[in-house]
């Protein structure tokens, strides 16, 4: 498996730029959340297997204080939000916990976390360091979500949401509670995981794939064949999310006393 190239990362960006959308949404309706002092990552695990097997956390598609990021012509350093691609530790961080164990990570209070020896997520903890993003204010609390596919009773970890609260007091999570945001957000994360399997293995043309090169008409028939990939597997995925997202209608059974 070669690393990917630059048409397949662009979708999955964007994929991951739809489940911030859906994520937002969801959110401010379930719990009435607000996206102001939030940044919420997602971060994609990559595998490369040739002469030898390496593993990498990548930062995805990004929102900070309520802008979704999932382009890279959107990047703005000036505004606080880098590049792509960056690289997440897999070992001391809180992101590589949440992959290594398949473990929900909830803190409330980092500043507690730090001082305590005994937490038990003391020694993954790394303190707060520029990724990809830039806020005004360093997180005071963090919250990391497995993205897994479920098949039978087997799972796979692809990648993590990391939502990180930068403002203390007003914590949607903490006053929610562990339960109520988890149903939320792992209800997303569920049928979002299954498209980053198909955006990494379906067929996608990069610059230096020459196998179907027609002279004269090569960039612009690969630019086509790859919109429709790309359009065809959104359109699936924004489907799939919004049936999550309907409101469930409740059975009315019959009045027997009519």
């Amino acid at each position: 498996m070669r690393d990917w190239g630059k048409n397949r990362r662009q979708m999955v960006h964007k994929l991951n730029g739809k489940l911030l959308e859906a994520l937002t949404a969801q959110l401010t309706k379930q719990i009435g959340w607000s996206p102001n002092h939030w940044i919420i990552n997602v971060i994609i695990l990559r595998r490369i297997i040739e002469e030898t097997e390496q593993a990498f956390l990548k930062t995805s598609a990004t929102m900070l204080n309520g802008k979704i990021y999932d382009e890279e012509d959107e990047l703005n350093p000036a505004k606080g939000m880098g590049d792509f691609d960056r690289v997440v530790p897999l070992i001391k961080s809180l992101s590589g916990y949440c992959i290594r164990t398949g473990n929900v990570v909830w803190v409330d209070n980092l500043e507690d976390l730090t001082k305590d020896k005994e937490h038990p997520l003391y020694h993954d903890y790394r303190p707060f360091q520029y990724v990809s993003v830039k806020p005004e204010n360093e997180p005071v609390a963090e919250y990391v979500f497995p993205i897994r596919v479920q098949i039978g009773l087997s799972e796979a970890i692809l990648g993590v949401v990391n939502a990180e609260r930068t403002k203390k007091g007003g914590n949607e999570f903490k006053a929610t509670g562990f339960h109520k945001v988890l149903d939320t957000v792992i209800s997303l994360l569920d049928v979002h995981g299954p498209f980053l399997v198909v955006a990494e293995h379906v067929k996608i043309i990069e610059a230096d794939d020459k196998e179907n090169a027609v002279p004269g008409t090569l960039d612009e028939r690969f630019k086509t064949i790859n919109d429709q990939v790309r359009d065809s597997l959104l359109d699936a995925h924004l489907r799939a999310l919004e049936a999550i997202m309907l409101p469930v209608e409740k059975e009315v059974l019959p009045n027997e006393n009519i």
